[in-house]
């Protein structure tokens, strides 16, 4: 008998614990003498009134067919690396056991299941290079990333197959439509969409064609991009704006980055210089989950430009509700993405440059 986390008594203690208690020790007494703790001497002393014996009892049941050494052998073994799941588990140790049986000893050692989360492949230049432009940006706050506009394009989809969407209905027989989702073949009609996020909400966005090339974003910087700055950030102003969006082939490409570049000394404003393959510092990547989590909401749009429409009027509905919530003091979406800016920048730091 023993307590929670403790190790098992010996045939002695137990009987040091019955002949002290006969004695009239109290229990606190008894496991200073004997050394283990008041639960283990509550439980070995009720057990000898009830049963009559010290010894442990034949328990009924199958007995456990992973015993300690093979749960040993199982957290040596995931400590080494050498399986991800519990299928790599039996394979690996040879066990003739269930799937969870292996679960359960595998939560028994302490461990959980995670699922994988897609990062970016990083080489060690990707990881120096993410870490010295980080450490440059330790020492700004997030009132410094305001003046910046984040862009970047996304695809989406009429029918991605994530999300659930709940309808109530009366019970009948067989399957009614309106308990049923359209799903067309693969993920539906697909749209690209590019988009520039301020610490206000979505200031333009634009549709693009599956295949960007380098000349059609630079008619977005030209018809989307140019005219908000000249709107918002009129020549002249104190505050420095800032453009950021990553190093994708189409922003890369020289037509487009000859006219940015041209742009941004006409505008007088700032092209960041922003390190490769960091989705992880771009916030813009987390409001496009929350974009499509939005959309995955409506009806599954039949057409490209239903589809259009709906991603138009959703991210209206966005900007309205986060506009709402900052008029009435409470902390909107947008401003908790900038507010993130600090703590993205040292947790890359404090990872050496790994995905974070």
């Amino acid at each position: 008998m023993r307590g929670p986390g403790e190790r098992e008594l010996s045939e002695k203690q137990r009987l040091d614990i019955i002949f002290l208690r006969g004695q009239g020790l109290s229990y606190e007494r008894i496991a200073k003498k004997v050394g283990c703790s008041k639960t283990a001497v509550l439980m070995t002393f009720a057990r000898y009134q009830k049963k009559g014996t010290i010894h442990d009892l034949h328990r009924s049941g199958r007995p456990r067919k992973l015993d300690r050494h093979n749960a040993l052998n199982l957290k040596k073994s995931l400590r080494a690396g050498a399986f991800d799941n519990a299928s790599e588990a039996r394979a690996e140790l040879g066990l003739d056991v269930s799937i969870p049986t292996v679960h359960r000893v595998l939560h028994s050692i302490g461990t959980r299941a995670y699922k994988k989360q897609a990062k970016q492949l990083l080489t060690p230049t990707h990881k120096k290079n993410r870490v010295k432009w980080c450490t440059d940006m330790l020492d700004k706050d997030a009132d410094y990333f305001s003046t910046w506009w984040f862009a970047d394009e996304c695809a989406v989809f009429s029918c991605d197959g994530k999300g659930k969407r709940w309808v109530w209905d009366f019970p009948s027989k067989g399957l009614s439509t309106r308990r049923m989702k359209p799903v067309a073949q693969g993920k539906g009609i697909k749209q690209m969409v590019w988009m520039l996020l301020s610490s206000e909400g979505i200031v333009a966005h634009s549709f693009m064609s599956d295949h960007v090339t380098g000349e059609e974003y630079k008619d977005v910087l030209k018809n989307a991009l140019a005219p908000q700055i000249r709107k918002f950030w009129p020549q002249g102003g104190d505050d420095v704006f800032v453009y950021a969006q990553d190093n994708a082939p189409v922003h890369s490409a020289r037509v487009a980055s000859d006219y940015l570049h041209d742009l941004s000394g006409r505008l007088d404003f700032t092209v960041a210089d922003w390190p490769a393959k960091s989705p992880d510092l771009n916030p813009i990547e987390n409001f496009f989950a929350h974009f499509k989590a939005q959309l995955r909401r409506e009806r599954a749009p039949t057409s490209k430009m239903a589809l259009q429409e709906q991603i138009t009027s959703t991210l209206c509905k966005i900007n309205a509700n986060e506009k709402m919530k900052r008029d009435e003091g409470k902390e909107c979406l947008f401003t908790k993405l900038y507010a993130s800016m600090p703590d993205r920048v040292q947790k890359i730091v404090a990872a050496r440059g790994n995905p974070t």
